[in-house]
């Protein structure tokens, strides 16, 4: 009878397994707030994009090896460039480092070097570089066909540099130390 019900359990355990909603798209951090940053400077920061996971149809005899998967994709062209390339979008600066483009398809991965980043995620950066003054705002969406899109919100403010005062230069001359003193006045 035990013998029975083990087998009933590891078969219901499977079922689990192999029905698990997959895992959503996500982009670590969420959001970035470059807070307010001077007119011609840069500010860059970090993320990661996991695609959603794939589900086994197969698991092999280790539990993180699929020998065969649903194909789950991640529609990388909010990155608008290439592994390496990077492109403008208004007043921030996308830099993809390693993502698939334009999609991204997600783990499993049989084999994979651990020096390198683990399977199913890929890096990009993003600058916040101001031309202006004045609030900016920018959103990246990554739809995924296994789940619902992860999506990062960029926000920033550019503030006009602070223009030094200029000083009058006083002169011997009485001619020109009198119109210093209509600049200061």
């Amino acid at each position: 009878m035990l013998r029975g019900a083990g087998l009933i359990a590891a078969t219901a355990l499977t079922a689990l397994i192999l029905t698990a909603p997959a895992r959503a798209a996500h982009v670590l951090p969420t959001s970035k707030d470059y807070g307010s940053q001077i007119v011609g400077t840069t500010y860059t920061a970090a993320f990661t994009l996991s695609p959603t996971r794939n589900v086994c149809t197969d698991p092999g005899p280790e539990p993180s090896i699929c020998e065969g998967s649903s194909a789950y994709v991640t529609d990388t062209t909010a990155l608008v460039a290439v592994p390496g390339g990077t492109a403008m979008s208004g007043d921030f600066v996308i830099h993809n480092i390693d993502c698939q483009y334009p999609a991204f398809v997600g783990p499993p991965a049989i084999t994979w070097n651990p020096a390198n980043t683990p399977p199913g995620i890929c890096r990009f950066s993003v600058s916040f570089v101001p031309t202006a003054g004045g609030a900016r705002s920018l959103t990246l969406i990554f739809p995924d066909t296994g789940g619902p899109a992860a999506t990062l919100n960029l926000t920033g403010v550019g503030v006009a540099p602070i223009s030094p005062r200029k000083k009058c230069k006083r002169k011997h001359r009485a001619a020109a130390a009198k119109k210093c003193k209509k600049k200061r006045g």
